[in-house]
């Protein structure tokens, strides 16, 4: 509900906002949010979180087949973000 408020206190009105209050794990809140995308005919997904979080969340929705994953973070960076940061 954080992040909900965040956006919500930013100007994102709240009926624009979906929060999985069911996503216990990576996996559940991706198979929740396929669930949504096509009950909703939606074709994209934002993801908003940490960096830590980023890339294991836009692994699972693609494994799932959500191909559009867009991502944004807070502007802090701690030293465990390095964990996630891609390897290419």
């Amino acid at each position: 509900m954080v992040m909900r408020d965040y956006l919500v206190a930013r100007g994102i009105p709240s009926a624009n906002v979906l929060v999985d209050s069911k996503g216990y794990s990576t996996f559940a809140t991706a198979t929740n949010t396929l669930a949504v995308m096509k009950e909703r005919r939606l074709h994209s997904v934002l993801v908003v979180s940490q960096y830590f979080h980023l890339s294991r969340t836009k692994l699972a929705l693609r494994r799932i087949g959500i191909g559009t994953v867009y991502s944004a973070h807070a502007r802090y960076f701690a030293l465990r973000d390095f964990y996630s940061i891609p390897a290419n």
